[in-house]
């Protein structure tokens, strides 16, 4: 499952814990937290308004990232490439409209994105196949 798994599963056990991981959607586990369905979630980058409702570790044991994927033989190696590109996101994804997301990135850099907007499906990952 992951580095993050590996190091929770150690504490537990040296600290007599049980853990029981849920999958689900990212939203449907910040819902789950916030209600004390669940106790905790992993890698959730932090945001004001979340900092409002949930408690954030000061120290990180990973960092969080977004990433731009691009198909073979694409000519964006660097963020400036970009520029003038249309671009699929998720809709109101810390990592396209947060503070240090990509669409506030690229505004610093002067590129123009040429955006639109998407839930991830099977579908939209297909669309980006088709289209460049």
């Amino acid at each position: 499952m992951g580095v993050l798994s590996d190091v929770l599963n150690y504490i537990a056990k040296r600290e007599g814990w049980t853990v029981d991981y849920v999958y689900a959607p990212f939203f449907t586990l910040l819902e789950d937290l916030k209600s004390a369905r669940i106790d905790m979630i992993c890698a959730v980058t932090y945001t004001d308004a979340r900092a409002k409702t949930y408690d954030f570790s000061h120290e990180y044991l990973l960092s969080n990232w977004g990433q731009v994927y691009v198909p073979y033989g694409s000519d964006v190696n660097i963020p400036f490439d970009l520029n003038g590109k249309r671009v699929g996101v998720l809709k109101s994804d810390v990592f396209y409209t947060g503070k240090l997301g990509v669409k506030y990135f690229l505004y610093i850099l002067e590129c123009m994105l040429n955006s639109w907007s998407s839930t991830l499906t099977p579908r939209y990952s297909k669309r980006l196949k088709r289209e460049k």
